[in-house]
């Protein structure tokens, strides 16, 4: 439950402490106006509209940018009265109890007009919009009077009649337009401000990019998709079908493996945990997730068909697909999207990427019918993904088959598009221009791939084999390939692979491949060969790894187990987690289980690629933590806590980790090793106490902290007194006044 306090606001003062954040807030308290008795008369509707655009009415509204709508519809008072709501009516936001917007609505106490001021047109919600009752029976209504009341929202209107009828009015782009022009008697409600739309709008295909796309599909992949469209406006199933393409063309998705909850129409919770459900069951196991999301947003909140799903709730259903243990790649649509972010990530494994596409304070902007972009012209889905989209089918662009390529890119180029309601520009990854519209998108890069992996491996395929190959996702060129005679303990012998190390990368699979070769002296079977390769920039994620390839599909008996592994580290706590996948395609082919112990070795500086091998005096005297056998199931991660030693600042320490796995289960003994930047676990800093002010009279403090608590007091220093009746908002209604008040947001010391 929400409660609200009236104070009001004089400026803003921010500081903080090592362990406790606080944001001071400098507030005039005054006594709200009194009304004036009202008079017996019955305003038209032409008259509402002109009181409230007088001069004096208190309601300022830039009719440029800002759109003012009423329903032209009979509640009962006949012709000529439309939009009068008649008393004991209630008008509600879409959405009640989502920051920074929380309501509540308005009740309407005598027959009044409602206008809906959207003062934000193209944004995806939630954003600033006002909802004003105008006093039909007042001779002169203003605010200074008590005739007009103004409460500011950030949704659209739902209003609720004496008899129990409920509406939503003005609730996707499609209706926040019209074929006439502005005025009292426009039949869609416009009443002033941007929606007139004379022109036919343009085809629904037209939000397709135009900059050299192709048809050719990539080579299918074992990649799947899962598509979520939450609301039904028409630019969001824009995103929809713009998301399938590319993934099908850019990705090679096949058609099959795409998921789209609700069958691409605007889904509920229930939709969304069946298609999470759906994805997670496909055969052959999806080896990369990648998860497209649009629809509106709030703080800490997704829109979905049914109401909003919470932070918390996306989290438990999207650490489902984390338990997979494959990398995902998840783009996120809507206003506020960064508000959703978890700081552990999902548990995303190493090789993820979570893009949104705009900041926690932020709004995000799309339309079906209004924006222009002057490389694909009409442009009829959301922003960013459209910019997102048209860095993927760029063919200038070397294969931008990355998302955190594609994400950089359309930060570079800093796309720009026309909104034809009021001809402002907007720039879905910011701009330099002054004053430009900013919705900050982010990106977060999840874990850390290994810069070194050593591989220990046995020949157990039955036969003497002269050459054996690593696959890596990605481009991950330019490192180092050695490789050397061994026995099981890894002790290093004479160098092997004298007849060349190749290194070559395939953009069509987004893949680099190891080779090494060796026909003058092939290793027998039973025989033991240590390969490593180096590569300082980091990112070696495996993918497959076998003796001498037959052909496709590789003989299950060249193929040797490959895991993925990534490391957790939170300083605070002097732990960390360890991350193990072993992927069922690889483990001996046979989908069979990868057994194996595992040691943890943390080094202050970098080992070199020959020194990384198990009976080496600098690794074997390293501190050393040894955890018992375990025993991996194909596509589902184990995860290890173990204590981290300390170490000093200027030191660089890495994690080592040692894993023998695939014996006897087939003949291809593995014993590996890995070195891992450590990954920085910590929460992320506590959000400063967020203010937004939309009317002389109105300021909404809001915070996503919630173990936070708001203060108050009279003086900036104390003594300060909590107000437990705020809950990650409160409601400040400000106006002139001698009196002041401080507020701070106080957060508790982590243990």
């Amino acid at each position: 439950m929400k409660t609200f306090h009236v104070s009001p606001f004089a400026f803003l003062i921010r500081s903080c402490v090592l362990r406790t954040l606080a944001i001071l807030l400098l507030l005039a308290c005054v006594a709200p106006p009194s009304a004036s008795a009202a008079v017996a008369l019955t305003l038209t509707r032409a008259e509402a509209v002109t009181a409230l655009f007088a001069p004096g009415s208190g309601v300022p509204i830039n009719t440029n940018d800002s759109s003012v709508w009423s329903p032209y519809v009979n509640f009962g008072s006949g012709p000529g009265f439309e939009g009068m709501l008649p008393a004991g009516s209630m008008v509600d936001p879409h959405e009640l109890g989502w920051l920074p917007f929380p309501g509540p609505g308005m009740s309407v106490a005598t027959p009044s007009y409602f206008f809906w001021v959207d003062d934000l047109p193209p944004a995806h919600f939630q954003h600033p919009t006002r909802f004003v009752l105008v006093n039909a029976t007042g001779p002169v209504p203003t605010v200074a009077n008590g005739g007009i009341l103004v409460s500011a929202q950030g949704w659209w209107p739902k209003i609720t009649l004496p008899n129990g009828l409920v509406q939503a009015y003005f609730q996707s782009s499609d209706k926040r337009v019209s074929a006439l022009p502005p005025g009292v008697t426009n039949p869609d409600g416009l009443v002033a401000g941007p929606g007139y739309e004379p022109a036919v709008p343009p085809p629904l295909a037209s939000f397709l990019p135009a900059n050299g796309l192709s048809e050719s599909p990539v080579p299918p992949s074992k990649a799947c998709g899962l598509l979520l469209r939450g609301d039904s406006s028409a630019e969001f199933g824009n995103d929809v079908e713009l998301f399938e393409r590319d993934l099908r063309t850019r990705y090679g998705v096949p058609a099959g493996r795409i998921i789209k909850a609700n069958g691409g129409a605007a889904a509920t919770k229930a939709d969304l945990v069946a298609a999470i459900t759906a994805l997670c069951a496909l055969q052959p196991p999806c080896d990369k997730i990648y998860v497209r999301m649009t629809s509106h947003g709030s703080i800490g909140g997704f829109c979905l068909a049914d109401g909003s799903i919470s932070a918390a709730m996306l989290c438990e259903q999207l650490k489902k697909l984390a338990a997979k243990g494959v990398p995902i790649c998840l783009l996120i649509e809507g206003c506020h999207t960064a508000s959703l972010l978890d700081p552990h990530n999902w548990d995303f494994p190493a090789g993820s990427v979570i893009i949104t596409a705009s900041g926690t304070n932020e709004c995000s902007y799309g339309s079906s019918l209004k924006f222009t972009n002057a490389v694909s012209g009409c442009v009829t889905n959301s922003l960013f993904p459209h910019a997102f989209s048209v860095c993927l089918n760029d063919p200038t662009v070397n294969p931008r088959r990355t998302e955190e390529q594609a994400f950089r890119w359309v930060l570079e180029q800093m796309p720009c598009y026309t909104f034809s309601g009021d001809g402002n520009m907007y720039y879905p990854a910011g701009s330099t221009n002054a004053g430009a519209v900013n919705p900050h998108p982010q990106i977060r890069t999840v874990g850390r791939d290994p810069n070194y992996l050593n591989l220990n491996v046995r020949n157990g395929t039955g036969a003497a084999k002269t050459d054996f190959h690593m696959v890596f996702k990605g481009d991950v060129r330019g490192g180092t390939a050695r490789a050397w005679r061994s026995n099981p303990n890894d002790q290093i012998g004479a160098p092997w692979g004298q007849g060349g190390t190749t290194i070559t990368y395939d953009p069509a699979t987004d893949e680099t491949m190891v080779c090494w070769v060796d026909a003058a002296a092939p290793v027998a079977d039973g025989g033991f060969i240590h390969f490593g390769y180096c590569r300082p920039a980091g990112g070696l994620r495996a993918a497959r790894q076998n003796w001498t390839p037959t052909p496709v599909p590789t003989a299950p008996a060249d193929k040797t187990p490959t895991k993925q592994q990534s490391f957790r580290y939170n300083p605070d706590q002097g732990t960390g987690i360890i991350r193990l996948v072993a992927r069922s395609a690889e483990s001996g082919g046979e989908n069979l289980l990868v057994q194996g112990s595992l040691a943890v070795r943390f080094s202050p500086t970098t080992i070199p690629l020959e020194n990384l091998t198990l009976l080496d005096p600098m690794v074997a005297s390293l501190p050393l933590q040894f955890i018992s056998t375990f025993v991996l199931q194909p596509d589902q991660p184990r995860e290890f806590l173990i204590e981290v030693p300390p170490f000093s600042p200027d030191q660089q320490p890495t994690l080592i980790l040692q894993t023998q796995s695939g014996w006897p289960l087939n003949g291809n003994q593995v014993t590996e090793l890995a070195q891992i930047p450590l990954f920085d676990e910590r929460p992320v800093p506590a959000p400063y106490l967020h203010f937004v002010q939309f009317s002389p009279h109105l300021v909404v403090l809001s915070w996503e902290e919630p173990t936070a608590q708001l203060q108050s007091a009279d003086q900036v220093t104390g003594p300060w007194t909590d107000i437990p009746e705020a809950e990650g908002s409160y409601l400040v209604e400000i106006g002139r006044g001698a009196q002041q008040q401080y507020f701070r947001l106080v957060i508790p010391s982590p243990r």
